[in-house]
């Protein structure tokens, strides 16, 4: 429900999950208001429960809930990808594009050996002398 979130400017949510319903103590299903503060950021994989206000300037911790707003401290927020600069391009080039490609190409071993035992095996027979063959 899109209007069961409120969320400030400035705010950063980096893979987070914001869930405006919950099960209450008698088993019923609830829909609550979560209401994020400007300048405020939720790093990854961090739950935000439904009721949850988050002030002005919070900062919750990866792998965290609204549930520990205690434990939101200002050094999260360099944890937080969306406020982080991208590396150089020239680092990109040089170190990170190298490493994808071998990872892929490591991946990909198995498969294409497997494609190069199938195409220089002999698997066809021409001429059959039994059932059994």
């Amino acid at each position: 429900e899109f209007d069961l979130l409120f969320i400030g400017p400035n705010v950063a949510l980096d893979n987070a999950t914001l869930r405006p319903f919950a099960m209450d103590s008698r088993g019923c299903f609830t829909l609550r208001k979560i209401q994020i503060g400007e300048n405020s950021c939720v790093c990854a994989k961090s739950v935000i429960a439904g009721g949850a206000t988050l002030a002005e300037g919070t900062c919750v911790a990866p792998l965290s809930s609204s549930h520990e707003l205690c434990d939101a401290r200002p050094e999260n927020r360099m944890q937080c990808r969306p406020l982080r600069a991208l590396p150089p391009l020239w680092l990109k080039i040089t170190c990170g594009w190298p490493i994808l490609l071998v990872q892929r190409a490591l991946t990909l071993s198995p498969v294409l050996l497997l494609m190069v035992h199938m195409a220089t095996s002999e698997w066809y027979v021409d001429s059959f002398t039994s059932i059994q063959d």
